[in-house]
């Protein structure tokens, strides 16, 4: 693939259940060559896998939301494991740490986070990594992670994407270097 990909929809939750079709076709129309639906939990993961499978042109990643970190159980774990290894998957994603809004613990949501990026290891998949507020501990996680990474994933190939990034310029500079590509998202349009 050479043209744009939108690395984080979440197309398949209800909101789009009345006009997912006419959304799809609208990107396709405006340009976009594929679309990569992240899920946010076991069942967002599972609804995203069926979306991929209906449709050729999106991709599925599996995941827990960092706001969904101390509802993940072991039987969840197992759940998210298993479908990662589902067809059309080509994430582990929606992942990550937020600070902002502290739904889960942070103890769970580093704990979560860390158990993910050891699957994507396992799985030589990138990851969607969500940091909202939480720069601090991120980096030396990730950073880490890399170090690991880089090796198994092959020259050129990015490690993954940071979704909500709401660090500087110069942190989005030392990520790109350990291999993440840096989203636009649609914070940069809140006032302030």
């Amino acid at each position: 693939m050479t043209g744009l990909i939108d690395t984080h929809t979440h197309l398949q939750l209800r909101e789009f259940n009345r006009d997912r079709e006419a959304v799809l076709e609208r990107a396709w129309r405006a340009g976009l060559e594929a679309v990569v639906v992240l899920g946010v939990d076991a069942a967002s993961s599972e609804a995203a896998i069926a979306l991929a499978r209906a449709n050729p042109r999106a991709y599925a990643a599996v995941g827990c939301h960092p706001h969904d970190a101390a509802r993940l159980n072991a039987d969840g774990w197992r759940r998210l494991r298993e479908l990662t290894r589902r067809p059309g998957v080509v994430a582990v994603g929606e992942i990550g740490l937020d600070f902002y809004r502290n739904l889960s613990p942070r103890e769970d949501q580093v704990r979560v986070l860390e158990q993910e990026l050891a699957l994507a290891i396992e799985l030589r998949l990138p990851v969607a990594v969500h940091c909202r507020e939480a720069q601090e501990e991120m980096y030396p996680i990730l950073e880490r992670w890399s170090e690991t990474a880089r090796p198994l994933f092959g020259e050129g190939r990015p490690l993954g994407v940071m979704h909500y990034f709401s660090g500087d310029l110069e942190l989005a500079r030392r990520y790109v270097e350990m291999g993440f590509l840096i989203s636009i998202h649609a914070s940069v349009t809140y006032p302030g």
